[in-house]
């Protein structure tokens, strides 16, 4: 029993003895601990307040072609123009343009098609060509997305020019439909009067233009319940045919179908006979009823602006999520886990290649002490300060950048202790595989900067290729940027393969590491 007690004492006090022995040379080098904490924070906080998040703005020119009759007056295409596109200025000449943008003076060249109305006459899109000089592959693809968003704009505007030119050729809009009864009676009374006087071509003039009116505004409501049924079929509405505006156009026709038959049997009577008022009376009361029954069914119809039947749809943003972060607060969680990994894996990736090049691992080796507990002593002692040091970042991000943390405190706390497990592991395979700390320090670079880039740091893991994608998973602050975001702006709790992940890494990083430091630890 007292050989088993002192064995499980041996067993606590020597890998203990390293925590106090690690942690003291650390505490040694503060410009270190400046160096891992204070400078990433300043790095991110720069970075919030000079990141403004709007789109810069795109200067643009816009070529007119030198034959068109549109003017090359900047403000009249101005407000045509979406953001982040700036128009800066409207030329016929496009070398000029060009010109300019070779020089990087502006951003973008709109050119509009010559001889647009033949191309398409002919049946045929015209194209609108657009230039840009642009190294970038991300600007490059918004600005193209930028293009066909104006490119939208412009369509937009011309069925907007075309209909509302065509709706006020052919008097479909609501205030030319509600006038009409007004102009009818003013026309029957105008035709009473005319009969009075016994002025019969007057009367006949006025009953030919009464028929005219009533022809031309019978063709308005057909057209407009065409465009109506258009709209309808065009966002896939069922049932428009039967729907309520629908219906009373069609009952306006027939209302001016009959007014149209009275107008007709009035003109008739003018042009065959010797007729005065009483003759026609018949005729001007049905007519006039007609009136009534056109009035109240106009007074129904919907008044549908024009840029309503070309753009039907607006588009209405509803977020979800529980939070919606600003910069800082969204990549706070991912600055915290490259941190941990970082700082893990390049103090641990210079432990043991430390000792051996001061010779301490010589010692050891004549020591009562084994490679494992050398290795369990080291692990305890830089879990212990990473913690230390994860606790103070977390707490300089949650209260210093006021970052949200919405989620449960332990799962917040488990994410951290899995990333910081696995950062050590991978970061003492690293020190018992190398043979120089430059070997070491590279390999701790290498490791940060496939982070940058693998993690879903900056680029989501989507956009990766499935086989590039395995380097993703290998890296534990892939799974501490997710976790961290799950729990603090979402407030769920992460995942199970982000807790699979980071433990899996850390078992099987220091067991290699255990093999690895125990064969050099036997040949020396």
């Amino acid at each position: 029993m007292r050989y088993l007690i002192s064995r499980i004492w041996r067993a606590i006090l020597r890998p203990a003895a390293f925590i106090g022995k690690d942690i003291t040379q650390i505490r040694r080098q503060p410009q270190l601990i400046v160096a891992l904490i204070v400078a990433p924070f300043l790095v991110l906080l720069l970075f919030g307040v000079g990141y403004e998040g709007d789109a810069a703005p795109v200067k643009t020119v816009l070529v007119i072609p030198p034959d068109s009759n549109l003017t090359t007056d900047r403000a009249a295409y101005e407000e045509n123009f979406v953001r982040p596109l700036v128009l800066v200025g409207v030329t016929n000449d496009r070398e000029a343009a060009l010109d300019e943008l070779a020089e990087r003076d502006i951003h973008l060249v709109v050119a509009l098609p010559a001889n647009a109305f033949e191309t398409i006459s002919a049946g045929e899109e015209a194209r609108i060509d657009v230039y840009y000089n642009e190294l970038t592959p991300f600007q490059r693809n918004w600005l193209e997305f930028y293009t066909r968003v104006q490119t939208a704009e412009i369509n937009e505007l011309v069925q907007r020019e075309v209909l509302e030119q065509g709706m006020s050729e052919s008097r479909t809009n609501l205030e030319e439909l509600n006038q009409y009864p007004g102009d009818v009676t003013a026309g029957l009374e105008r035709l009473d009067t005319a009969l009075e006087a016994g002025d019969r071509e007057a009367a006949v003039g006025e009953a030919r233009a009464l028929r005219e009116q009533t022809e031309q505004t019978r063709s308005s409501v057909v057209q407009f319940r065409r465009v109506l049924l258009a709209s309808a079929l065009s966002v896939g509405a069922a049932g428009a045919p039967e729907s309520p505006p629908v219906q009373n156009l069609e009952t306006l026709e027939r209302h001016l179908s009959e007014i149209n038959t009275g107008a007709t049997n009035i003109l008739t009577r003018l042009t065959s006979e010797d007729v005065g008022p009483q003759d026609i009376e018949g005729d001007v009361g049905f007519i006039n009823d007609q009136l009534d029954g056109y009035s109240e069914t106009a007074a129904q119809l919907p008044a549908i602006p024009v840029n309503v039947l070309v753009s039907p749809f607006v588009s209405s943003a509803n977020n979800l999520a529980p939070t919606s972060p600003n910069f800082v607060e969204f990549y706070a969680p991912a600055v915290l886990a490259l941190l941990i990994q970082h700082i893990a894996i390049t103090l641990t990736a210079l432990a043991l290649v430390r000792e051996r090049l001061n010779g301490t691992i010589e010692l050891f080796r004549i020591a009562p002490v084994s490679a494992r507990e050398v290795l369990t002593g080291k692990y305890l002692s830089y879990f212990v300060l990473g913690a230390l040091l994860s606790a103070i970042l977390a707490l300089v991000i949650l209260y210093g950048l006021d970052v949200p943390l919405l989620g449960e405190v332990w799962e917040f706390v488990l994410v951290i202790g899995l990333v910081l497990a696995a950062s050590l592991g991978m970061g003492f395979l690293i020190s018992a595989v190398v043979t120089s700390e430059t070997q070491a320090v590279q390999l701790a670079m290498i490791l940060l900067l496939a982070s940058v880039f693998f993690s879903g740091f900056f680029l989501p893991l989507d956009n990766l290729n499935p086989g590039v994608q395995i380097v993703s998973y290998i890296l534990p602050v892939t799974y501490g940027i997710t976790g961290l975001q799950e729990v603090m702006l979402r407030g769920e709790a992460p995942p199970d393969w982000v807790l699979a992940g980071p433990a899996a890494i850390a078992i099987a990083t220091t067991f290699l590491a255990a093999i690895a430091f125990s064969l050099q630890f036997r040949r020396r």
